[in-house]
């Protein structure tokens, strides 16, 4: 039971890196994608035997930020996408390590926005125009795939999840 609750758990991560490399590739995260990582979270959390409410407030914290999402996107500020994934990494994330989570979203967001801009003033990414996505990145106007930043909170806090300290993975495997 421990080895299929580690394993699940370890979807998560998996699914984020898939996440993050689709939208700076395609700008597109898939909607299958994050409902997969909310289905992974439920599995998780009843592999892991949490209790129904704790299960509930994972999932407010999901709705809160789908809601939180849909403004964002509503007024051009974030994609759908990644309004979405913000919203299944909520679930996982949960209230304990939620400000950490938006904190480093924030964070990384700015920086890798701002490296982006700098990029696209200056050339910087012609050196690797050959391929279609950094093209679409360096060109004026476009949007920044944020759910490279969005995948690195996520990333930052999962060793600290209740659900990962409680899977039996690994100490090497929780602290990355």
């Amino acid at each position: 039971m421990v080895i299929l609750l580690a394993i699940v758990v370890l979807l998560f991560p998996l699914g984020l890196v898939y996440a993050a490399f689709r939208d700076l590739v395609s700008y597109e995260i898939p909607n299958w994608l994050s409902v997969a990582l909310v289905v992974d979270f439920l599995v998780a959390a009843a592999l892991a035997g949490l209790p129904p409410a704790e299960i509930g407030l994972q999932l407010a914290a999901g709705a809160l930020f789908l809601a939180i999402g849909a403004v964002l996107f509503a007024f051009r500020l974030l994609g759908g996408g990644d309004g979405k994934l913000m919203a299944a990494c909520a679930v996982w994330v949960g209230w304990s390590q939620m400000v950490r989570f938006v904190v480093i979203v924030a964070l990384v967001g700015g920086v890798f926005a701002f490296a982006v801009l700098l990029a696209r003033r200056f050339g910087v990414l012609q050196l690797w125009s050959q391929w279609a996505w950094v093209d679409r990145l360096q060109e004026a106007g476009q949007g920044i795939p944020y759910g490279i930043a969005i995948v690195a909170g996520a990333l930052t806090v999962f060793p600290q999840l209740s659900l990962v300290v409680g899977s039996g993975l690994p100490a090497a495997l929780r602290a990355w």
